[in-house]
């Protein structure tokens, strides 16, 4: 393996010399690891010699799987650069290096997470896909001893009692594997509030991950275990790896008594049952939905899809207890066959130490304005997600263009300014649909923000929205949005879709069909929460925004209600009770 030797070397200097067209401008195609939509190699690493020609690592593998031929038609006879965004993306690395070595590249380069560049030579890939074959080797042995340990498994009856006895340590697995190194969404939220709810109980609490996790209280004690250095073939089967190694950290630090484990049922991921076994304790699975599900409708599906169902179902069959958000999920595992006595159910919640309106008042929320680029006396609409299929900013992004077609003077009179923070699957799309110039003025993408930065976007803005829309195959909506329960926290009108659990948690609120005429005021005793829509209508999404805009009276009623029907219900310390309950 040859190395570069200095660290003050760019892109343009090590790719660039050498060329063997001679070409002084040489076309390098670079695809990115790690990090979210739009990450690029930083400016401070590249030179105007060097032109990049980037491919997202999702389109790659669709190339690979899909139109290998154009993929090769791609590489061959390029420099090929593989930019690491994320030191969690290194065991996906290896993958990436041997397709590119079979494409014939003029030669492969490496830049590392903190700069560092490295040639790659034949022999390293060589063994870089024995490293491959290994960790399959592993994988499937892992999946073989699930199934054993599974079939012998016989669940236990869990008891509230023994979580409140003193001095009793639960055990929380964080099995996800982000491989982008950046947590966020609403699984983030959900981890972090169980575990702060379960600490700020009383109970002793050990979380175990690979990643380092944020907003979890001090009194957590927290074990980072080494993620595996190589992903199997499929990368779907990372988790039975991870899995291991999660497994075998937690039995060497739990010592003490220890009342259950707990684990968010990811795919090929079930270390808990493992450590559970192990402990002679109950494990408790949080289920959120079927990934099954979710693959074979948006993901690329395969012949190995049953596979995935069978260790799902499996799993869900030898928890102990099922903790869900949602009564769609409720009675999906009811109909799996899984006994009413080990499911409970209890709607998303919010931690109101973190997402507390008073403490981010002030000029912070000004500050925050000024640096997106938006007028303190802007009406700020705002969008919050991880732009999933379901969560309808693509519909969103449609209201927008519309209103813009028919009536642009009352967004440029009420200064009305839309911002959308996050990314993910659906942001191109987003983006397509305001790409116009028109759009420039009112319209702002602040990006993946820090977990712990969310609140202040959501003190600095008016409204919030929440459009998710209906899954298109006809199946009923079965998330539980923690956004959701931010939005009502915050005391902010929230203009939502009447879909399921949202509508169930906003009644009763305004029909955005039917709004009180301009000027009727609210009554001073009005339990109206928000302003819910049909869900995939554009028209409704703008009615509620400019009902909103021209009635501040409701927008205070609304918020009001929202913020105590929240903490009425919806906290996370009100999740964690009835998880918990006998």
């Amino acid at each position: 393996m040859r190395v570069a030797q200095s660290r003050e070397l760019n892109v343009g200097t090590v790719i660039g010399k050498e060329t063997p067209s001679g070409d002084a401008q040489p076309e390098i195609l670079c695809v990115v690891l790690g990090g979210s939509t739009g990450t690029v190699v930083p400016e401070r690493l590249m030179e105007p010699s060097a032109r990049l020609v980037y491919i997202s690592s999702e389109e790659f593998y669709r190339l690979v799987s899909g139109a290998p031929l154009r993929l090769r038609k791609l590489i061959r006879g390029r420099q090929f650069l593989v930019y690491m965004a994320s030191e969690m993306a290194r065991p996906l690395l290896a993958h990436f290096l041997v397709i590119a070595a079979l494409l014939c590249p003029v030669r492969i380069v490496v830049l590392e997470p903190g700069g560092q560049l490295r040639i790659i030579s034949r022999w390293r890939i060589l063994a870089d896909f024995v490293g491959i074959v290994t960790a399959t080797l592993a994988a499937v042995k892992a999946l073989v001893t699930f199934i054993l340990r599974a079939s012998r498994r016989r669940p236990l009856e869990f008891q509230s009692a023994d979580v409140e006895k003193n001095g009793r340590t639960v055990v929380y697995l964080m099995a996800n594997s982000s491989f982008s190194g950046t947590l966020t969404g609403g699984s983030v939220t959900h981890m972090a509030g169980v575990v702060n709810a379960l600490s700020r109980l009383g109970i002793k609490i050990t979380f175990v991950s690979a990643e380092l996790f944020p907003n979890l209280d001090q009194e957590v004690r927290i074990e980072q275990v080494a993620p595996p250095p190589t992903a199997p073939a499929l990368f779907s089967w990372y988790g039975l790896l991870l899995g291991r190694r999660l497994a075998r950290r937690t039995l060497e630090v739990a010592h003490g008594d220890i009342a259950f484990v707990y684990q968010r049922l990811v795919p090929y991921n079930a270390a808990g049952m493992e450590v559970a076994d192990r402990l002679a304790v109950p494990w408790i699975v949080e289920y959120n939905g079927s990934e099954t599900w979710v693959t074979k409708r948006w993901g690329r599906g395969g012949m190995l899809l049953g596979l995935r169902a069978t260790f799902e179902r499996v799993a869900l069959s030898s928890a102990d207890r099922i903790v869900v958000v949602s009564d769609v999920l409720r009675q999906e595992l009811l109909e799996l066959g899984i006994p009413a006595r080990r499911i409970r159910m209890h709607p998303n919640g919010v931690d109101a130490n973190i997402y507390a309106p008073e403490r981010l008042d002030g000029e912070g929320p000004i500050a925050l304005r000024r640096k997106l680029g938006i007028d303190r006396y802007a009406f700020l609409c705002t969008f919050v997600g991880t732009f999933g299929r379901w969560h309808g900013a693509e519909v969103l992004a449609q209201a927008i263009a519309e209103w813009h077609a028919v009536d642009a003077a009352f967004i440029r009179q009420n200064k009305i300014m839309f911002l959308f923070i996050g990314d993910g699957q659906m942001m191109p799309e987003v983006r397509r649909r305001l790409a116009s110039l028109v759009y420039s003025e009112s319209v702002r993408f602040a990006g993946i923000v820090p977990h712990s930065d969310a609140p202040r976007y959501l003190a600095a803005s008016d409204i919030l929205l929440s459009p998710h829309v209906a899954n298109t195959d006809g199946s009923r909506f079965f998330g539980s949005p923690t956004k959701l329960f931010e939005y009502m926290v915050m005391a902010k009108p929230i203009v939502a879709s009447d879909l399921e659990q949202i509508g169930e948690v906003l009644r009763p609120s305004l029909n955005a069909t039917d709004l009180p005429p301009l000027g009727r005021l609210p009554r001073e005793d009005d339990q109206n929460i928000a302003i819910l829509c049909r869900p995939g209508v554009p028209e409704d999404i703008r009615r509620g925004i400019v009902f909103l805009a021209e009635n501040p009276a409701w927008r205070i009623v609304l918020g009001r209600n929202a913020r105590k029907r929240v903490l009425e219900r919806y906290t996370w310390e009100h999740h964690v009770r009835a998880v918990l309950a006998g």
